[in-house]
Parts: C-alpha cells; sequence; structure tokens
C-alpha cells in the first residue's frame, strides 16, 4: 500500500524545514545548507516537491528513497557523510533509524532531525510531523472499553495491542486507559 503526504503534512514539514534552516544558518556566513530526504519508497513524488523548493531556497538537496530498514540505514548512513545537516526522516522502521543514531559511529552531533509519519526517539530529532499516536491509541482504547462493557464485566477480556512505527507511543497511550482494567484482573494483555 502506498501512503500519500496529505497537503497539510507536507505544508507542516515545510514549516518545520523552514524553521530547522533559519536556526541551522544562523552564525553561518553561507545560508546554504545540505538537507537530506529520506522518505519510504512510493514518496518519490513529495520528495520531488520539497527538493524542489529547498533548492530553489539555494539549499543543496540530496533525496532517497528506500523499501527496506536496511536500505534506508544505507542512506541514512550515507546522507550524514555527504554533510546533510538537516535530515527530513519517513522512516521504514523508526527503531532501526533511532538503532543507527544511538551507535557511536554515527556522529549525530551537529544533525538535526525533522521525523514524519513516525516518531523517532533520539536526540537529534528536532521535529515531529505526523499523527499523535499516543492520543489516537487512547482513544482507541477508550472505545474497546466501551465495546467490550468493561465497567461492568461478565469475564475477563483478553486484549492484544498491535502498532508498528512508533509503537512504544501508541502502547502509553493505550495503557493509560487500560492499566486500571488491568490491575482489576478484567483485562488481560
Amino acid at each position: 500500500m502506498i501512503r500519500r503526504i496529505s497537503a497539510v503534512i507536507l505544508a507542516a514539514i515545510l514549516l518545520a524545514l523552514g524553521m530547522l534552516l533559519c536556526l541551522a544558518g544562523c552564525g553561518q556566513s553561507n545560508a546554504m545548507i545540505m538537507v537530506g530526504l529520506a522518505l519510504t519508497d512510493g514518496e518519490q513524488e513529495t520528495g520531488t516537491v520539497l527538493q524542489s523548493a529547498l533548492e530553489e531556497a539555494e539549499h543543496s538537496v540530496e533525496l532517497a528513497c528506500a523499501k527496506s530498514a536496511q536500505e534506508q540505514t544505507e542512506q541514512l548512513t550515507s546522507l550524514m557523510q555527504d554533510g546533510a545537516s538537516v535530515l527530513v526522516i519517513h522512516s521504514v522502521d523508526s527503531v532501526a533509524v533511532e538503532n543507527l543514531f544511538s551507535e557511536s559511529k554515527s556522529d549525530a552531533s551537529n544533525l538535526s532531525v525533522i521525523a514524519c509519519g513516525a516518531p523517532i526517539n533520539a536526540e537529534c530529532v528536532k521535529a515531529y510531523v505526523g499523527p499523535d499516536l499516543y492520543d489516537a491509541a487512547r482513544q482507541q482504547a477508550q472505545q474497546v472499553v466501551k465495546e467490550l462493557n468493561l465497567d461492568e464485566p461478565e469475564r475477563a477480556c483478553t486484549v492484544e495491542l498491535v502498532a508498528g512505527n512508533g509503537a512504544e507511543r501508541a502502547v502509553a497511550g493505550a495503557m493509560e486507559v487500560l492499566q486500571p482494567y488491568v490491575d482489576k484482573g478484567t483485562v488481560i494483555i
């Protein structure tokens, strides 16, 4: 399935990029900054729009689209080696990206990252553009409580939590609602 980034998300990415580029450009005599766009496969069109807008603002841009976490990790490493100061990452696997930034061989100290679609837990991430996974999972858990009538249960229910990129935030949001029921023995995770 190919996911398209909406015009609203694209505008938010451009706004976040603009703010980061202004901050990164402060104190530099040459305002041109190298931006790496690391997107998932199928986002070539979005990447091209971003690349054109940034190049019009006289920034150097490299675009990379990956089909797998391994390919994206290699592309990110290459973008950092090429001198990217700012990375926009729509991750194939956010945990793989987090692992890359936590490795001692990946120096991300002078890097600013905008995470798109899924949060990336790394110190270099300066902005996140995407859904509030915590709140979405909390709302879904509230619906589970209602549908399973957990306030007046006839029996204990088993609930399975399933999440992809950003799973930690989603599980935390769901557990905010479900934890009292787990504590009472009404819900088994």
